[in-house]
């Protein structure tokens, strides 16, 4: 019998125990998407609330990807750091750094205009 997906997640990621319970939530989500899907008897039904869900999941993607990029932001401007320090700190590369950083700047951007 395999494991819960849950299970499999929260193990992967041991250093982050405040996140298990985020990691379980995004697991047990899946895993229900799962079931609804594999248990509508409908094919073609099946399909179009896969596509629902899929995009759904990556609006989750999307958004958590912000989250991360602001975080990035936050750990260079807390740190004084340049972008080659950022990218050392964050373990990627100078190109990527930028990426991450050009994301937190739109996802800024797209906030102010909400308030």
């Amino acid at each position: 019998m395999q494991a819960p997906l849950y299970a499999v997640v929260v193990e992967h990621y041991p250093d982050f125990p405040q996140a298990n319970e985020a990691l379980s939530a995004l697991a047990h989500a899946y895993e229900l998407a799962e079931k609804t899907v594999e248990g509508e008897s409908d094919a073609h039904r099946a399909f179009e609330i896969a596509t629902a869900l899929t995009e759904a999941a990556r609006q989750i993607t999307i958004e958590l990807g912000q989250l991360r990029a602001l975080q990035a932001e936050r750990i260079r401007d807390k740190e004084s750091l340049s972008l080659a320090a950022l990218a050392d700190r964050i373990r990627v590369s100078k190109t990527r750094a930028v990426q991450i950083l050009e994301i937190a700047a739109k996802s800024r951007e797209g906030t102010d205009h909400h308030g």
